[in-house]
């Protein structure tokens, strides 16, 4: 039961933060590098997109600690859960790039 609540508390807490830095306009802090540059306003929007599905994962990845059937890799869970969101944000700063939203400054 403790998984589940403090991976529910990581998923709203995420999920607002993420609605802080796309109301200030602020790279969150999983890409933010100070070579990362925003070109284009439309990196927030999809930033916002790409965290509320990363909240998503991680309220998920609480509930599925709570299914009995998955005990036997209940101890992998939280990793793969950390695992996509990492994956999620570095895949966010490359399609940003992609898109020209953002560059990386030499």
């Amino acid at each position: 039961m403790k998984e589940f609540i403090v991976f529910s508390i990581m998923g709203i807490g995420f999920f607002i933060y993420s609605l802080l830095c796309s109301k200030k306009r602020k790279v969150i802090y999983a890409i933010n590098e100070l070579n990362f540059v925003v070109l284009d306003d439309k990196y927030f929007d999809l930033q916002l997109k790409t965290s509320i599905i990363n909240s998503i994962i991680i309220i998920i990845g609480a509930c599925l600690t709570q299914v009995p059937k998955l005990d036997s890799i209940k101890l992998v869970l939280p990793f793969i859960t950390v695992l996509i969101f990492w994956i999620m944000n570095f895949r966010l700063r490359r399609l940003a790039i992609i898109k020209k939203y953002a560059q990386i400054k030499q």
